[in-house]
């Protein structure tokens, strides 16, 4: 059963920005970026993840079911699935946006958006809960 969580409560924000590489037919390349946030809500012990939002800043198909997948992940933490069981399957997964990432320190590049949101939670919350 999932827990009821409180309408003002603590989290996390973090900007990334992912340069993607586009190639096109005649040899010639673009460089374009795909711009996001990744909220990250804890529970009022401060520690304990329970929720995330992840906002595009270009509204698509493939925006509308990573906003789809977060809300999936976030009913699997409040139901009592643990950091890893909900992010590890989802680390090196490949699809578009991907290539070298800004903004998001220890994070160089990712194989996907979803990559790059599992690696950011899994270091800020993984150890904390097996620890």
């Amino acid at each position: 059963m999932a827990h009821e969580l409180p309408d003002d409560r603590e989290g996390t924000r973090v900007h990334f920005k992912i340069l993607v590489r586009d190639e096109h037919p005649d040899g010639s390349a673009e460089i374009r970026d795909t711009d996001g946030y990744l909220t990250m809500n804890v529970n009022p012990d401060g520690k304990t993840l329970r929720e995330i939002f992840v906002v595009i800043g270009k509204a698509g198909s493939s925006e509308a079911l990573l906003d789809e997948w977060a809300k999936q992940a976030s009913n699997r933490l409040q139901e009592g699935a643990t950091i890893e069981q909900v992010f590890r399957t989802h680390v090196g997964t490949r699809f578009g946006a991907s290539g070298q990432v800004l903004c998001v320190p220890g994070v160089k590049s990712c194989t996907s958006v979803l990559d790059l949101i599992s690696r950011v939670v899994i270091e800020r919350f993984g150890e904390k809960e097996s620890a």
